[in-house]
Formats: C-alpha cells, sequence, structure tokens
C-alpha cells in the first residue's frame, strides 16, 4: 500500500510522507483492495482527493531567492563616464604640476565648487 502512494503521489502533486501520515488518508486507502484491478487507479483518485481537499498533503515548493538588487544612487565619482574627482585629501599628496594638471582636466570641479 505505502510503495503505491510513493509511486502515485508526484503525479497528483501529493508529499507521500505527508499523505502516509494523515489518519484521514490512512483511513481512504485502508477499505482499498491491492488485489483489485483498479487498484491503481483507486490510490490515485484517493490521493487526488486528499490533496485537494488539504494542500497541506501536497509537495511543497522551494522559495525561489529574490535576485539582488543593484545599489541605487548617482555615482560619486563625477558624471557617467567622466574621470574621478579629486578633493582636499588628494590636493595634499600632489605636487604643484599634478594639481595643475587635474584641475586642466576638470577632477578638481567638485571640490572648487564648480560644475
Amino acid at each position: 500500500m505505502e510503495l503505491a502512494v510513493y509511486k502515485t503521489a508526484s503525479k497528483h502533486g501529493g508529499d507521500p510522507d505527508a499523505l502516509l501520515d494523515s489518519r484521514g488518508f490512512a483511513q481512504a486507502i485502508a477499505k482499498l483492495d491491492p488485489a483489485s484491478d483498479s487498484f491503481g487507479a483507486d490510490v490515485e483518485k484517493a490521493i487526488k482527493a486528499a490533496v485537494e481537499a488539504n494542500p497541506k498533503l501536497g509537495v511543497v515548493k522551494p522559495v525561489e531567492p529574490k535576485p539582488a538588487v543593484p545599489a541605487g544612487g548617482a555615482p560619486m565619482t563625477g558624471a557617467p563616464g567622466g574621470k574621478k574627482q579629486l578633493g582636499a585629501e588628494d590636493a595634499a599628496r600632489m605636487t604643484p604640476e599634478q594639481i595643475t594638471k587635474a584641475v586642466e582636466e576638470g577632477r578638481f570641479t567638485s571640490y572648487l565648487g564648480g560644475r
């Protein structure tokens, strides 16, 4: 009897362990005759009825993970595709020539309050 339930339960979305643990289902299949020609169909019918009457006897579908959400907001390094903006800490480490070049390239625009 149990083997028939295990073989048939998945066809109708049933969890064989939950079905066999159910008193109501056990009582329904206890009346079936394994020697009968219609035994297989009778088991299927009992499984289908039990799962429809009590969805908890069905297979639990796994929860799919939610896709990762990318961080929002504007880039903090200047305009997209633009050069990285520099600040006071960067200027403190640079030579006057490097600072002049960075200003010409527009890399101190944010620090100097320009656009």
